[in-house]
C-alpha cells in the first residue's frame, strides 16, 4: 500500500489513515489531500476512483463553519472505504459523470437524490462508524 499526503494532511489524520487501513485491508496507491475550503455541495469530502492512485479529498469547512476534529476523521474513513471499494473493483464509476455505477457488477444509474440509498454509500457510512467507535475504544484503551 503506498498512501501520499498533502502538506495540510494533520498527524492525526495520518495516524487515522493508518488505523482505518490496517481495518478494512486498504491495498493500493492513495492521495489524501485537506482543503481548506468547501467542496461542492457542501460536501466532508470526495473520492475520485477514476484514476490511479484513487484521490481522496477532505474538507476542513462546509459553507459557514469549521468541521470538527471527528467529523474530519469519520469523513476520511469513509471515503477510505469508497478507496478500498475502487481499488478491489467493487465499485467502478461511470465513464462520464451522468452515467451508471457499477457495483458488484450490477449497474446503477446514477441519481443525486438517492445517493445516500445506494449500496457502495450503505456499505461506506456503516463502516465508518465501526471504524471510528473502534478506534476511541483503541485510544481509550491506550490511556
Amino acid at each position: 500500500m503506498d498512501i501520499q499526503f498533502g502538506k495540510r494532511v494533520t498527524l492525526d489524520m495520518r495516524a487515522y489513515t493508518k488505523f482505518c487501513s490496517d481495518l478494512i485491508g486498504l491495498n493500493g496507491n492513495v492521495v489524501i489531500n485537506l482543503c481548506k475550503d468547501t467542496l461542492d455541495g457542501g460536501s466532508y469530502g470526495l473520492c475520485w476512483g477514476d484514476v490511479r492512485p484513487v484521490e481522496i479529498i477532505i474538507s476542513s469547512r462546509s459553507d459557514d463553519y469549521f468541521l470538527t476534529q471527528e467529523d474530519i476523521l469519520r469523513t476520511l474513513g469513509h471515503e477510505l472505504v469508497h478507496a478500498k471499494q475502487y481499488l478491489s473493483g467493487n465499485l467502478i464509476p461511470p465513464v462520464d459523470p451522468a452515467g451508471f455505477d457499477t457495483w458488484k457488477g450490477i449497474v446503477y444509474e446514477y441519481a443525486p437524490e438517492e445517493e445516500i440509498n445506494m449500496p457502495w454509500e450503505i456499505e461506506a457510512a456503516y463502516l465508518e462508524q465501526e471504524i471510528y467507535s473502534r478506534y476511541l475504544a483503541r485510544q481509550q484503551h491506550c490511556e
